[in-house]
Formats: structure tokens, C-alpha cells, sequence
């Protein structure tokens, strides 16, 4: 069972936006680094940026108003529990960086092959067009 078999930690492979008008995007670049975990009991976590993202440059933890800004770019996280319904993956933020998802159902088709995992989305809102998201995530062992 589907359920059974995402459980565990994944490793983000890439992630694509597709557009309505057939266009593709990589917001991410093409080394996009993530993590999303599911547990048995129900939980889950992800986090997802850009690879090679650079350091602030003022070491503090916070960073400056620019730094923050740059650091922000692209960068998704959230973590709440998760349930599997009539055939559908549904992630449900109790925390988010993009707070318009705390206390939202999201909504996941789901496609295994082997030890991937790819995940899409409902079409929303993401870099000022509507777009599916189409993320590749690999089983971690």
C-alpha cells in the first residue's frame, strides 16, 4: 500500500513548474537540495532550495535585510501531518515559511517507481503565474 511505502526520508531530485501554456520552469536550478520525511504515525516534514546557495556574508544567524531577502528566494518548508484518502497523498501544514499553508489541506498526487517518488500539485500561485508543481524525490536508505 502507497500509505506504507512513502514512509521514510527522500531526497529531492528536481522540481519543475508547468505552466498552463506548455511552458517548463526549474525554479530551483537543476541541483535543487530538499528533504521530506514521512513517518508511520502520521507526520511529515519537508524543505526544499535552491543548491548552492551563498553564505551570509555577516555570519549572523538572522542575517541582514538583504541577506534575508536572498536567503528566501525559492526556499519552501513546512511540517504537519499528512493522511492518505480515496487514492490522494494530503499534507496538512501545522508550520510553514509560506504561512497561506498553516491549517490548509494540500492536495498530492503520487506516482512510485521503484525508489522515486514524484509528487504534483494543484495548479496555485508560485512566482506571480499559476503553475503545477512536479517534484522528484528519491528513497533514502
Amino acid at each position: 500500500m502507497i500509505a506504507e511505502a512513502i514512509v521514510g526520508t527522500w531526497a529531492l531530485v528536481s522540481v519543475e513548474r508547468r505552466f498552463s501554456d506548455g511552458r517548463v520552469t526549474q525554479p530551483m536550478g537543476d541541483a535543487p537540495v530538499g528533504r521530506l520525511t514521512y513517518t508511520a504515525d502520521g507526520y511529515m516534514q519537508a524543505i526544499l532550495m535552491p543548491g548552492g546557495r551563498q553564505a551570509f556574508e555577516s555570519g549572523d544567524v538572522y542575517g541582514t535585510p538583504e541577506e534575508r531577502m536572498r536567503g528566501a528566494a525559492q526556499f519552501v518548508s513546512y511540517a504537519g501531518r499528512y493522511e492518505w484518502r480515496d487514492g490522494t497523498l494530503y499534507h496538512h501544514p501545522e508550520a510553514s515559511f509560506f504561512p497561506n499553508w498553516v491549517g490548509k489541506e494540500l492536495r498530492r498526487k503520487i506516482e512510485l517507481t521503484g525508489n522515486r517518488m514524484i509528487l504534483s500539485t494543484d495548479p496555485e500561485i508560485a512566482g506571480g503565474g499559476e503553475s503545477a508543481g512536479v517534484l522528484v524525490w528519491e528513497k533514502q536508505t
